[in-house]
């Protein structure tokens, strides 16, 4: 389970009638239930979940395009992923130097899947998770630490820098998946924030109404990642590992971002006889970590200092076939409902995540774990088809909207009960700092995309 994994019906968050999609389980980002009694015997909760933001915050109402459904077309070819390339990752960190400055791990590791043998127990969730980590360290400039861990990952791979000025549009999977209950007719509300950079470039940035989701006992995921999963090299004590993939959806140039869960643990490469230890391997990894500014990154200009986001070097990339979403489902839902692929398949298929596990269990105790590959669920990608479609012909009359009409203007796409609109924002400020405009100078050598 992911940063935009919603597994209806049985693992929904608390009030997720509005929040589909918006669930997220990062390693070590919560926040156990800590309880004082008042003076008149009631337990108070020391760690309360902020409440939700307004959904219309910073939006002009009165500038708005609404934005009608779209109607199948039998004629338009079916939506295929073609030329995916892995281009960046990270994992969140806490800074040493800094505890108060967001850092990023870059490239950062999935966690290890374990591959335990079965049946084990564990316990229930409780407490304070996390259901935005970006949004949340970041609401100033959430798609920030995908360009720079981006940027970071070409320099550390020794490649040229990646040309921006070739993408057409820039998201969080999360957004895709909340555009394809949209055009199913089955959407909640939610809220995108939108701007064109460069030439053609449609940003989209995630909004989330609230960023911390309480768990009081009645599902398991969190905790089955936990007890499934082991930090990798070099990420010990890191949350939330995020992936950054660029591909071609029928003539659409894509950079998608998602967390992934896990990944299979890569063979054991010794170059040496007294290769290091796992243990050592972190620690050198740890000493070899390097700090990195905006600025030093890509373009020029000084670091902006309302953006405060440290970047250090550590982990490893890992392979796209080596990923893994996790799930879990209790062995009586599973036999009465089934697997939700409707829901489900959107999401792997987003952002080609290649393995999908799903423990089976029966409160708490997993007597298995079912495992399905993406190579083998054409038939889900069929169903799909009549909804990607939509999708991808809602991307791109959004980005030749915004590009024609309303090109300078700070924007969000929202829908409420079933309309969506495109708002006018009040504020002048973009979705990213200034200096990052430098990003979309198309480089003089730089990367096919």
């Amino acid at each position: 389970m992911s940063d935009d994994s919603y597994q209806s019906p049985w693992r929904k968050p608390p009030s997720a009638s509005s929040n589909r999609g918006t669930t997220y389980r990062p390693r070590g980002a919560t926040i156990r239930p800590q309880y004082q009694t008042t003076s008149a015997g009631q337990r108070q909760d020391l760690n309360p979940t902020p409440p939700e933001r307004d959904l219309f915050d910073g939006l002009l109402t009165d500038r708005k395009v609404l934005i009608r459904p779209l109607d199948d077309d039998a004629d338009q070819e079916n939506v295929r992923i073609s030329d995916c390339k892995y281009i960046g990752s990270y994992n969140w960190m806490e800074s040493k130097e800094n505890k108060e400055t967001p850092t990023i791990l870059v490239p950062g590791s999935p966690a290890y899947w374990l591959n335990r043998s079965t049946p084990y127990t564990i316990p229930p969730d409780r407490g304070n998770h996390l259901g935005d980590q970006n949004g949340f360290k970041m609401s100033k400039a959430v798609l920030l630490p995908l360009f720079l861990a981006v940027n970071k990952c070409q320099s550390i791979s020794k490649q040229p820098v990646f040309n921006w000025s070739t993408i057409d549009i820039i998201t969080d999977r999360n957004n895709l998946r909340k555009l394809t209950r949209w055009v199913e007719g089955e959407s909640s509300d939610f809220r995108i924030d939108l701007q064109l950079f460069g030439d053609k470039t449609l940003l989209m940035s995630r909004w989330s109404e609230k960023y911390w989701y309480s768990y009081t006992g009645r599902t398991f995921g969190f905790s089955f990642e936990k007890a499934s999963t082991d930090f990798a090299p070099g990420c010990k004590n890191t949350t939330g590992h995020h992936r950054i993939i660029s591909y071609d959806l029928n003539g659409l140039k894509m950079v998608v971002r998602f967390e992934v869960d896990a990944c299979v643990r890569p063979p054991i490469q010794l170059t040496r006889t007294n290769a290091p230890t796992s243990d050592e391997a972190l620690t050198q990894s740890l000493s070899s970590i390097t700090l990195t500014t905006l600025s030093s990154l890509q373009g020029s200009g000084e670091y902006p200092i309302d953006y405060p986001l440290l970047v250090r070097e550590g982990g490893s990339e890992v392979a796209t076939a080596s990923i893994i979403e996790l799930a879990t489902r209790a062995e009586r839902t599973l036999e009465t409902w089934g697997y939700n692929w409707k829901e489900t398949f959107p999401q792997l298929f987003f952002s080609q995540t290649a393995h999908y596990y799903i423990g089976v269990h029966n409160r708490g105790e997993f007597s298995r774990v079912e495992k399905r590959k993406l190579k083998d669920l054409a038939e889900h990608e069929l169903d799909s088809q009549a909804a990607f479609k939509k999708v991808r012909t809602l991307l791109e009359q959004m980005r030749n909207l915004v590009a024609e009409d309303w090109k300078d203007k700070r924007l969000s796409l929202v829908v409420k009960n079933g309309v969506m609109g495109l708002y006018e924002r009040s504020t002048t400020e973009g979705i990213l700092p200034d200096v990052a405009l430098s990003f979309f100078d198309a480089p003089s050598e730089a990367t096919s995309t």
